[in-house]
């Protein structure tokens, strides 16, 4: 059994993986996750926008020790360094915050596609969220 770490921000459909995001009909920003208000303009009219496919990498750092729990248990499995990044979405305005998937070190400016991760099992079922793969893989 697969759990989606937070419906309200990630659907995992049949076609791969798609953010929930919102856009101002009014002045056009568009917020990740959901806002029920535009953070630009305070305006209500807010409307759906899925992110799908492709990201540029605007900025990233390197994850070398474990974080505190609940997050991992260190003790229960040897920890491994890995990158986060920002990373702007193709048609959008946003940054969002991801693990980075690759090979090597990144490079700011490359491509990215949003995928899935698999996170330790909770009580049998794996947990799923999302992540950005290096198109470079």
């Amino acid at each position: 059994m697969t759990i989606c770490i937070d419906d309200s921000i990630l659907d995992i459909t049949n076609s791969g993986p798609v953010l929930r995001a919102s856009r101002c009909r009014a002045c056009g920003h568009d917020s990740f996750p959901v806002s029920e208000r535009c953070q630009r303009c305070m305006a209500e009219e807010i409307e759906p926008l899925a992110i799908v496919g492709r990201a540029q990498l605007w900025t990233w750092t390197s994850q070398d020790f474990c974080p505190k729990s609940p997050y991992l248990e260190c003790d229960k499995k040897p920890f491994e360094s890995y990158y986060v990044g920002y990373l702007n979405p193709l048609n959008t305005s946003v940054l969002i915050e991801s693990r980075l998937l690759q090979p090597g070190q990144p490079v700011i400016g490359d491509l990215y596609e949003l995928t899935t991760l698999n996170l330790l099992p909770e009580n049998g079922a794996v947990v799923t969220t999302f992540a950005y793969r290096s198109i470079a893989i």
